[in-house]
């Protein structure tokens, strides 16, 4: 039997044909437009194609074109209603072999077709006897390959899924499209689960719902009425064979939930979408539109296709996943209230949120699009170096100049956005309320310094004046007395000693410089520091056990290195006053920048400090002490680092006793140095 494809939108030119062919020989299956055509004359199952030019002939020739281009297989025969010379020229032009005139006459077009050689197989068909019948002249018609054509066909379907791959939708809706062209299938859909992607993979349950994606033919997909599930049926049988199922052949046959699917669904096979171990959806086909079944080896490409389309389902996920988090993290950077610029290698504003607008002038942070050349020019001229270098630069901090009292920490760091490509990231943290609240710190710490000083000094002078107190309202009555004198004598050395030393204390602390500088034996220094300890602390039995002696001179303002030296002696004795045996070595040691100093450790037998008692000595006014102001160690710290060098107190769990360590530097100090 021969198949005659008819194309023409008046239904009533096909039942002409019909009519004017026998049923036995000739199948006539007629379609409005060749696109519906196209899965019959890709599987080369037509004979022949009649056009009907009758309405819209310029159209209806174009439709001749591109089949002759496509399918140049068939031949073309054209009916038109009148005589018209040029348009039957127009036809031989496009590809068409005969011209026929309305109405239809059987025998003429049983002769065309016996003249193309559509006949039955016991022959030709008997030619109409009588006159001949008026025929237009033929041409032949240059036929290109029909291999090549469709490679063509298939290089432009391949690159329609292309464009949307990243479309998980149309990319399944267009493989579909291109399966019911390969198979001629007359239903087809596509079920998927929920994503599987990081932390959606489903563990242990089976119950999760297959719902549909795209398809044709299928009732109830559009309103997604229909769904199938792992839980029975067959998604189920998938998951547990992973081989396709078929109507009427085991193991679906073995299932009656099965069978009841595939006859509620009205399909024939399933065939699973796997990715490695994890069924991601299913495949349902049903019978070709002539009514026959796919084949096995249809059914076996289908397989291995969908195989490939399961991984690129699971990368549309990940794609899909990647995008909101992208979003997120995009809205994270946009509400932060810290600056942060994204430049580009081509110095391209990528990315700019709101905080960084503050980096900006007024003007410039009201316009809708910011460019590179409206940063700072400190920022832009730093950002360029991070570009061109590649590497981090160290931090600065930036002060708008028309928002006052503003301080931001800028950073720039290099930021890798490809294999190639480098940008560079700018974050600005806004320091102006960290800075503010650091000013009111320092501001309140100074007056709770004051504070304590003035109640300290009070208390301390107070006590040093209580004796010249006491012998003032005695000095009328006994004036003349030796004995009387004498006290008096003393009381004025003492209360002068320990006022004189509240004084050098308080100037020393307040100091920021050194006196002359020379250079001087730092056992001799430490020696008359030692005797001027003794002496203020009035212990005549204390003793100073010298261990290992480097004998060394270095640089140095003798009076006040000296009198950090007797602080720390005053500390070490008053710390067992019963038994005032204080160690001392000096050895050579060099820093960790490898700088050539003196290590000065200073031993006492008292208790020791704590480990928090250790972290608090040597700031000022903090004395464990019922008297004193506490400045000792506090005097020492801040001579010992205008010397560039260090006061370390160490607890007691390290060593019996108190324990201090001092180093200082071979070479000058610096001769003005800021201490915080």
């Amino acid at each position: 039997m021969k198949t005659l494809l008819v194309i023409g939108r008046n239904p009533e030119f096909a039942a002409e044909i019909r009519a004017a062919l026998p049923p036995d020989v000739y199948q006539v299956v007629s379609y409005a437009d060749i696109g519906d055509a196209e899965a019959l004359l890709l599987h080369g199952v037509v004979d022949a194609c009649i056009f009907d030019l009758e309405e819209f002939p310029q159209k209806a020739l174009s439709r001749v074109d591109v089949l002759r281009k496509l399918f140049p297989d068939p031949p073309v025969v054209v009916y038109i209603r009148e005589a018209d010379a040029e348009l039957e020229k127009q036809a031989y032009l496009k590809g068409a072999r005969h011209v026929l005139r309305k109405p239809v006459h059987p025998e003429v077009l049983k002769s065309v077709l016996g003249q193309l050689g559509i006949t039955a197989k016991g022959g030709e068909l008997p030619l109409a006897t009588g006159p001949p019948p008026q025929l237009l002249e033929s041409r032949p018609v240059v036929i290109p390959s029909v291999e090549k054509q469709r490679g063509l066909f298939y290089l432009r379907e391949c690159a329609r899924i292309l464009a949307v791959s990243l479309s998980r939708n149309e990319m399944l809706k267009r493989f579909l499209e291109i399966l019911r062209v390969l198979t001629g299938i007359n239903r087809a859909a596509i079920f998927l689960r929920q994503p599987v992607v990081g932390s959606h993979r489903p563990h242990g349950s089976l119950d999760f719902k297959f719902r549909p994606v795209c398809g044709f033919g299928l009732p109830g997909l559009e309103g997604h009425q229909v769904e199938v599930s792992l839980a029975s049926g067959i998604c189920r049988m998938l998951y547990k064979t992973g081989q396709v199922l078929k109507v009427g052949t085991a193991p679906a046959t073995l299932d009656l939930d099965v069978q009841r699917e595939f006859e509620t669904l009205g399909v024939d096979v399933a065939v699973p979408i796997f990715e490695f171990d994890t069924l991601l959806g299913v495949l349902l086909l049903g019978r070709k539109i002539t009514g026959q079944p796919l084949t096995e080896e249809e059914v076996q490409e289908i397989f291995f296709a969908v195989e490939h389309l399961g991984h690129a389902i699971r990368h549309s996920w990940q794609h899909d996943q990647l995008v909101v988090n992208h979003r997120i993290l995009a809205d994270l950077i946009r509400e932060l209230d810290v600056a942060c610029i994204v430049v580009g290698r081509d110095y391209r504003i990528i990315q700019l949120n709101k905080a960084a607008k503050k980096l900006l002038t007024k003007q410039v942070a009201r316009a809708t699009q910011v460019v590179f050349d409206d940063l700072p020019e400190v920022i832009a001229q730093r950002t360029r170096e991070v570009l061109s270098t590649g590497r981090a630069i160290e931090g600065f901090k930036f002060e708008p100049a028309d928002v006052p009292e503003t301080v931001f920490q800028i950073s720039i760091l290099p930021m890798p956005i490809s294999d190639l490509e480098t940008a560079a990231l700018i974050i600005g943290e806004d320091l102006s309320r960290v800075e503010k609240i650091k000013r009111l710190e320092i501001e309140a710490s100074n007056w709770r310094l004051i504070r304590e000083m003035a109640e300290r000094s009070v208390h301390d002078i107070g006590n040093a004046l209580v004796p010249l107190l006491t012998h003032q309202e005695m000095l009328r009555s006994k004036a003349r007395d030796p004995q009387f004198i004498a006290s008096l004598d003393s009381a004025l050395q003492e209360s002068l000693r320990r006022i004189t030393r509240r004084l050098d204390q308080l100037r020393y602390l307040a100091r920021d410089e050194l006196g002359e500088l020379a250079s001087f034996s730092v056992g001799i220094l430490l020696q008359e520091g030692f005797e001027e300890a003794r002496a203020h602390t009035g212990a005549e039995n204390a003793q100073l056990v010298v261990g290992e002696l480097h004998e060394a001179e270095i640089l140095c303002d003798k009076v006040a290195l000296k009198r950090a030296f007797c602080e720390l002696f005053m500390n070490a004795i008053q710390a067992n006053i019963a038994n005032p045996v204080v160690g001392l070595s000096v050895v050579a040691r060099s820093d960790e920048q490898n700088r050539p100093g003196l290590l000065i450790e200073i031993q006492d037998t008292g208790p020791g400090f704590t480990t928090e008692e250790a972290a608090r000595a040597g700031t000022a006014f903090w004395t464990r002490r019922a008297v004193g102001m506490g400045l000792g160690l506090a005097v020492a710290r801040k001579i010992f680092a205008l010397h560039n060098g260090r006061l370390e107190i160490h607890p007691a769990w390290e060593k019996p006793g108190g324990r201090v360590s001092v180093w200082l530097p071979r070479s000058a100090p610096r001769q003005k140095r800021g201490v915080a």
